[in-house]
């Protein structure tokens, strides 16, 4: 290991040492490059151009600015709301609360920025608003939620679940790795959602008693979110039966007459949202690369036609801004509307016909102050995920300096050098990084296992215990803890010395794993006591199991002269219990076994003065 380490130090100083190499090489004939840019007068004239575009197109955000507006709105119980200075007032918990949460997820997720939250908290909060299960609700649509099981999230925890929600929901368990969470059951959830499905395509939602249990655009577009994300972390697809109906229902929302689209099928489109909605439920649709969804979009959607009706209908030149609504003279700028339609052309790759520059003054003439743009976490979200997509920098632009001298190296030289002292220190640090978590593998492997026997320890068996106790809870199955002592060890060490005793636990051990099942967790307790934890077997079998153990350690010769022999204690979990009550059972049944003569299986606790009526389940002499 020594010398391993000395030739990893040794390489990663030459890595180190070629970098700084390159880099030196890379700065030298940059600085020569510099120096000779500046005799030909056509140079001069690009200075001067460099110089009207800075002045015109210095235009950069601060993520960091942004990151601290919002961790100001941030409860210590892991939800964000819009009002810091009403951050502890009860009234900021409501409807909205979990929906200005996604919001800020989604903006931190922008920024790059996850690290500066707890994830925990705020998938706690969460998981607050989930309903394991909706059909044990009095007041729930027996009509609706006939099969089930079913699983959904709501706005508060006094609110019954609805697709809005759970879409919100699972978009902030998506981007904060908590769609594994033990307690969510996707299936159900999946369940859930489809409940919602109507037989014309669409999908209605509680969230919106207005509409009733008809099909709607909107909703529609928000299960297809939440069914993306499901789909998506399970690797499955649409049915191509539900595909083609809810593909059938989204084209039927479209105004041919203008190119928009409606909520209701037929109706005339008037809110730029929609065109959004139904770009978004066709590529949620769509699933697999960037190249598939565009197809998939521009064969069920007239994607030209609806980008002359946002022009048309929307655009508001003399801001650089789209509006939501067109008509009853609510033509009024937008900042959401904005971004859902640079969403949907960037989508779409139609970022050429975007009067990018417009837009973006039109951005940054929304920050009330660093950080924060249109007053409120949406419009936040909506600025600065317009910015991301349209690839606007975090920092100034440098104004140009004016050249010196004529250039005769070529300007890919020192870019080249560059590059390659960038790629040696990335090699460096990969390889550095490979030969760590290498080494990080192997003492964690090493700190499970007892260096006597060579089977698990007793950190390593209480890591799978808890494990085994969560699945067996989760699928509902049984799961046996035996406990083993070797009877009289003292004796043993006592008389033919500690060598002995080591061997003769070595030999106990190595017994125990030729007749175990591979998927069995084996373990040294402590001292001359074993663990097993035996996974889909009742307590019938896992008796057999012990009194087979048992039988193997009696009839076997250890090359003394005392006979060795073990007791057993076998207990079956009995949830809910913790790992420590499963465990003392189980030591109180191995005690059980002692009390009654050693050499022998036991179920029952040890008996007390006041209670003598331990079973034994198999008694040996």
């Amino acid at each position: 290991m020594l010398g391993l380490n000395k030739q990893s130090i040794g390489g990663n100083i030459f890595l180190l040492l070629l970098a700084a190499i390159f880099m030196l090489m890379g700065v030298y004939f940059q600085w020569l490059y510099i120096n000779e840019s500046n005799k030909a007068l056509e140079e001069e004239i690009a200075y001067q151009k460099a110089q009207e575009d800075y002045h015109e197109n210095n235009i950069y955000y601060e993520p960091d600015a942004s990151v601290r507006w919002l961790l100001q709105r941030q409860h210590p119980a892991g939800y964000f709301v819009p009002n810091p200075d009403l951050l502890f007032e009860p009234t900021q918990l409501n409807d909205n609360t979990l929906r200005a949460t996604r919001y800020a997820i989604s903006i931190l997720d922008e920024l790059g920025a996850l690290d500066s939250v707890n994830p925990k908290r705020i998938i706690e909060y969460v998981m607050g608003n989930y309903r394991a299960d909706i059909q044990a609700s009095s007041k729930v649509d027996k009509d609706v939620y006939k099969k089930g099981p079913y699983a959904g999230f709501a706005t508060l925890p006094s609110r019954p679940a609805a697709v809005r929600p759970t879409m919100d929901a699972l978009i902030i368990l998506n981007l904060l790795g908590g769609l594994d969470d033990p307690r969510l059951d996707l299936d159900c959830v999946n369940n859930f959602i489809l409940a919602h499905l109507n037989k014309d395509g669409g999908f209605w939602d509680e969230h919106y008693p207005q509409s009733g249990r008809k099909s709607s655009l909107r909703c529609t577009s928000f299960a297809l979110r939440a069914l993306s994300i499901i789909h998506g972390h399970q690797k499955k697809d649409f049915s191509l039966a539900d595909k083609q109906r809810i593909t059938s229902f989204v084209v039927s929302t479209y105004d041919p007459a203008s190119g928009g689209y409606a909520d209701f099928p037929g109706q005339v489109a008037t809110d730029s949202y929609f065109v959004f909605r139904a770009f978004i439920s066709l590529w949620s649709l769509a699933q697999g690369d960037l190249a598939q969804r565009r197809e998939y979009v521009e064969e069920n959607m007239e994607v030209n036609h609806t980008i002359d009706y946002l022009f048309g209908q929307h655009y508001l030149k003399d801001e650089g801004a789209f509006s939501r609504y067109h008509r009853n003279l609510q033509k009024t700028s937008s900042l959401k509307a904005t971004n859902l339609i640079v969403w949907f052309m960037a989508s779409m790759g139609k970022l050429e016909m975007l009067p990018e520059n417009a837009i973006l003054q039109y951005m940054m003439s929304k920050q009330n102050r660093p950080g924060e743009f249109g007053g409120d976490m949406y419009t936040t979200y909506s600025a600065l995920s317009t910015f991301s997509r349209l690839g606007v920098p975090t920092e100034p632009m440098v104004e140009p300096e004016k050249p010196a001298r004529h250039v005769s190296i070529p300007a890919y030289f020192p870019l080249m050098l560059f590059s390659l002292s960038l790629l040696t220190l990335v090699t460096s640090y990969f390889t550095k990084k490979h030969e760590m978590e290498a080494r990080n593998h192997l003492l964690l492997k090493q700190a499970s296992i007892d260096g006597l026997t060579g089977v698990l320890n007793r950190k390593g068996f209480e890591e799978g215990l808890e494990k085994q106790i969560g699945q067996a809870i989760r699928h509902d199955k049984p799961l046996a803890l035996i406990m083993m002592d070797v009877d009289h060890f003292k004796e043993i060490n006592d008389r033919h010395g500690h060598m002995v005793g080591d061997r003769i636990l070595k030999d106990v051990s190595r017994l125990m794993t030729e007749n175990l099942r591979v998927y069995d967790i084996f373990a040294r307790w402590g001292g001359e006591e074993f663990m097993f934890l035996i996974t889909e077997t009742n307590e019938q079998k896992a008796v057999q199991l012990a009194e087979k153990l048992r039988k193997i350690i009696e009839d076997e010769f250890f090359g003394i002269d005392l006979k060795v022999t073990c007791s057993f204690g076998v207990v079956m979990y009995q949830g809910p219990e913790t790992v420590d009550e499963f465990v003392q059972r189980a030591d109180e049944a191995m005690y059980s076994a002692k009390h009654a003569g050693r050499n022998r299986v036991s179920t029952s606790p040890a008996p007390t003065p006041d209670n003598d009526n331990g079973q034994i389940v198999k008694f040996r002499t």
